[in-house]
């Protein structure tokens, strides 16, 4: 998926999502200084909404749990700061136009405002369009499914639940491990650790003898 959404606006976007398994909201909220370069964290304390008249709005998290600070893998960073190099090409020669509330947004549209949510689904769409074009298999996304991606694959790679869960902002595990989509062979290889145990416990018992 990130390889053919390269040259879209937003794959800086997709990939801080992916990385990080932020709420699109959350990330379409983010400020410049929200990024702290030298601790390597990204600080997530508001939400971008929008009303039925299409006026965007800052708000804060409605959980306390939505407050938190984001580890950032090289990745992460290396999406941050390719969008920072894009939106000083966007919004350079319109700096003038964009005072206000919003203008030290991270992600911007191509005018300089807020990203707006429809826009980047429809975007998500033309590139499944594509995959598909070429001849490949290509499941419907959703914005949220990178969210859950983020998760399953997390665990899947060995990061602790309770990690995953403070870094996706849930209130409880049980929200997180309900994004769980565990494949066969990490049921597998979690499962055979079970044996793991009992032979370090055995070798234990036989070295006090």
């Amino acid at each position: 998926f990130l390889q053919y959404a390269g040259k879209s606006l937003y794959a800086n976007l997709y990939k801080l999502l992916l990385y990080t398994g932020m709420r699109v909201g959350e990330a379409v909220a983010l400020m410049i200084c929200d990024v702290n370069w030298d601790n390597h964290v990204l600080h997530v304390t508001k939400n971008l909404q929008k009303t039925t008249q299409g006026v965007f709005y800052i708000e804060t998290p409605k959980t306390r749990e939505s407050i938190r600070d984001i580890y950032l893998v090289p990745e992460a960073e290396e999406a941050i700061k390719s969008q920072l190099e894009l939106r000083k090409i966007i919004v350079e020669p319109i700096q003038e136009d964009i005072k206000g509330e919003f203008e030290n947004l991270l992600f911007v549209n191509t005018k300089g405002k807020p990203v707006n949510v429809g826009s980047v689904r429809q975007s998500i769409n033309r590139i499944v369009e594509k995959i598909r074009a070429d001849g490949n298999n290509c499941p419907d996304i959703w914005i949220h499914a990178m969210r859950h991606g983020y998760v399953s694959i997390a665990v899947a790679r060995g990061v602790p639940l309770e990690v995953v869960q403070a870094n996706v902002g849930h209130t409880s595990i049980e929200t997180t491990m309900r994004y769980l989509e565990l494949q066969p062979d990490y049921i597998r290889k979690q499962s055979m650790k079970i044996s793991d145990l009992y032979q370090s416990k055995e070798a234990g018992d036989k070295s006090m003898q």
